[in-house]
């Protein structure tokens, strides 16, 4: 029986991938580009947009709602709170920082990297998140609309670049894998 639930733990965690994938999406006619699931060591990235407004490693996180509540997510210091009670959401901050960090790593130097913003999305949840703190926790709903109403910092030739490199540890991950 745990098995199959983890199984279903899975199948949910890959449709909320792929639906964040798609809002994500709509970003490219605003000049931003999108990396999906960029393995880093033992955890991967789900997903990293990079654009006018930055770059951002965007953790994607499916949690069980209970019928008959409001069902709230809310965060501070570190610690992600669903309807009033802590549980892995402080994992999910910790892992979204990580995946900012090592990102950090491969794009280089502080010149050619400008501050990398770790986010956590829950599709489908109302969030209290007043992206004051190193991470936002943020939904689906309200991603976009948070990434577009910022200024941008990055030229479209310092997008690209970044872009390319990344794109490029991509490739060399993915075929050192092909090869164990």
């Amino acid at each position: 029986m745990e098995s199959v639930r983890k199984l279903r733990n899975c199948d949910i965690g890959l449709l909320g991938e792929r639906h964040v994938a798609e809002i994500l999406d709509d970003l490219r006619e605003h000049g931003y580009r999108i990396i999906n699931d960029l393995t880093c060591g033992r955890m991967n990235i789900d997903h990293i947009l990079i654009g006018p407004a930055g770059v951002f490693t965007i953790e994607t996180k499916m949690a069980r709602k209970t019928i008959g509540t409001m069902n709230i997510i809310s965060h501070a210091k570190n610690v992600v709170f669903t309807n009033g009670k802590s549980n892995y959401g402080n994992k999910a901050v910790w892992q979204a920082t990580q995946e900012a960090s090592y990102l950090k790593e491969i794009i280089g130097t502080p010149d050619q990297c400008p501050k990398i913003r770790p986010i956590v999305v829950y599709p489908g949840w109302f969030v209290k998140d007043r992206c004051e703190g190193e991470v936002w926790v943020l939904n689906d709903k309200y991603l976009v609309q948070k990434i577009r109403s910022l200024p941008s910092i990055l030229s479209a030739e310092e997008v690209s670049t970044i872009y390319k490199k990344l794109e490029t540890h991509a490739r060399e991950v993915t075929a050192k894998e092909d090869y164990r």
